[in-house]
């Protein structure tokens, strides 16, 4: 997927699609975890625990007929979104862990989502599912103020470091 792939898509958008992805899981948190450098990391997490990587996979899910999304658009569409505003996104789980890049493609010069899998990495793992962002500061709090999609999950402040 280039990275200019819906261009006119927001951070407060890539926001949106990781929120509709934690609560077709059912309960989840999410933390804000300190800044460094004008970002500041946030971590969704749940109990949701993915046997394999599929879920990276474009049109393989396992949501219901009635989850808000279903082919496994969003989350990466987040990713993207995310990368091009200069953040960044990282699944991490019980079993993988994913790290979403920007990378140039030799043949074509394009930019395009790629995603990097290797084993999970414990240190930063909260619940068997995280997934954690990091956002110009300030777009989190907008965001929380406009729309607020909590209904199943709670928002905690810590500052603990994210460790890398």
């Amino acid at each position: 997927i280039s990275e200019n792939y819906i261009p006119d898509w927001t951070v407060e958008d890539a926001l949106r699609e990781l929120y509709q992805n934690f609560i077709d899981y059912g309960e989840y948190s999410v933390d804000k975890i300190g800044t460094n450098g004008g970002y500041e990391n946030i971590i969704f997490s749940n109990d949701f625990t993915p046997e394999t990587a599929n879920l990276l996979i474009i049109g393989d899910s396992n949501k219901t007929k009635n989850s808000r999304g279903k082919y496994g658009e969003g989350l990466k569409m987040a990713a993207l979104v995310l990368l091009r505003n200069g953040g960044n996104c990282i699944i991490n789980t019980v079993n993988f862990s994913a790290v979403f890049k920007l990378i140039v493609n030799e043949s074509t010069d394009v930019k395009t989502l790629g995603v990097t899998i290797s084993a999970s990495l414990p240190n930063i793992r909260v619940h068997n599912f995280d997934v954690s962002v990091k956002l110009p500061i300030g777009i989190f709090d907008n965001y929380q103020d406009k729309f607020c999609f909590c209904q199943f999950g709670t928002i905690r402040y810590s500052f603990e470091a994210l460790q890398p």
